[in-house]
């Protein structure tokens, strides 16, 4: 038996956990960049799951903008 996919329940489920409602989302710096993580991680956070929604901008983009400048040149 087939299962029909509810595109209505995956999207209440990703968006449910808005970003701009976790202070820590508002106070990251790099927040406008990563959008506040992956949604799913972050709904499983609200729900209080502990796990880390943050990308990997957070830790990294210091690293990551001198490699993507260089790319840009070429």
């Amino acid at each position: 038996m087939k299962k029909k996919l509810s595109l209505s329940k995956v999207a209440r489920s990703i968006f449910i956990a808005d970003p701009f409602d976790d202070q820590e989302c508002l106070a990251c710096n790099v927040f406008p960049i990563c959008g506040g993580g992956c949604p799913i991680d972050r709904q499983k956070k609200k729900e209080g799951i502990k796990i880390d929604h943050c990308s990997a901008y957070k830790t990294m983009l210091a690293d990551m903008l001198p490699i993507y400048y260089k790319c840009l040149e070429s």
